[in-house]
């Protein structure tokens, strides 16, 4: 169910036919099942260089075969208003859609 006090946070069944129909196929198509898979979480403040690091960490990985990247950043532009609101105010838009990222 969608969060009454914010109009874009959109419903559980929305938010998941979105993350399987669009963000699965386009994001993370074509990476393989491994038997002994790795977990790489990389968290900190904005500006903290989580991109930089999310990035050297994605080369070498890379270099040992398929890899997913699963970053809310990369599911913002897949939310419904997210076009809509950077147009109105790039400074805001990113937060108005974050909760639907991290879910």
């Amino acid at each position: 169910m969608g969060d009454p006090s914010d109009p874009f946070v959109l419903a559980d069944a929305v938010n998941e036919r979105i993350f399987r129909e669009q963000i699965v196929p386009a994001e993370l198509a074509g990476v393989a099942s491994h038997r002994v898979p790795r977990v790489v979480f990389i968290v900190g403040q904005p500006g903290a260089g989580k991109t930089a690091a999310a990035s050297a960490v994605l080369d070498t990985l890379s270099q040992r075969g398929e890899v997913g990247r699963v970053d809310s950043d990369l599911f913002k532009a897949y939310h419904p208003a997210y076009a809509g609101l950077l147009a109105e105010d790039d400074q805001v838009a990113a937060v108005r859609v974050s909760r639907d990222g991290r879910r």
